[in-house]
């Protein structure tokens, strides 16, 4: 069920445990699962997690995948100093990897994006450039901001629409 690509995929598998459990005289082991699992599915099926970000890591517990990352560069056998070197040509590699993917010149680009989204999706991901994007194009929509006074002070900008002030510091 954990893999199910869509809700009524997991819905079949559901019913089949369903039927499953009964026919064996299992009542509380489908009671304990529809209660507690079936009420949080958005959290655990596929079908309902495929939109979510994962940063390229689908598993459940981070730490554990990155965990498994960095004892491929370690061994029981090191000494305290050796592991901790280890620990930090880890990260070193880690810095390097990111600041190549967002400060070289000619990193991922889209046409539908003006420069400063550009800009943005430099330093993140496609996934976080196009949640922004919606927002972005709102904002900067001539029409929109006509019906907005910006009060700029040293510190602060509020910005007001009729009633309405947002204080940004």
């Amino acid at each position: 069920m954990v893999y199910s690509k869509t809700e009524s995929e997991l819905n079949d598998n559901a019913q089949e445990l369903k039927t499953l459990t009964l026919r064996n005289e299992r009542e509380e082991l489908w009671s304990y699962f529809d209660k507690n699992w079936m009420a949080c599915q958005e959290m655990w099926v596929d079908a309902f997690r495929l939109q979510l970000p994962h940063f390229r890591n689908n598993t459940n517990n981070r730490l554990e995948s990155f965990f498994g990352k960095l004892k491929v560069d370690l061994d029981s056998s090191f000494s305290m100093v050796q592991c901790l070197s280890a620990i930090l040509n880890f990260q070193r590699r880690k810095e390097d990897a990111y600041n190549m993917k967002t400060l070289i010149p000619g990193s991922t680009r889209n046409a539908n994006y003006g420069e400063e989204m550009n800009q943005l999706l430099g330093m993140t991901t496609e996934w976080v450039a196009d949640v922004f994007f919606e927002e972005y194009q709102f904002a900067t929509n001539p029409d929109t901001m006509q019906h907005y006074t910006f009060i700029e002070t040293d510190t602060m900008v509020n910005v007001v629409r009729g009633d309405r002030r947002h204080h940004v510091d």
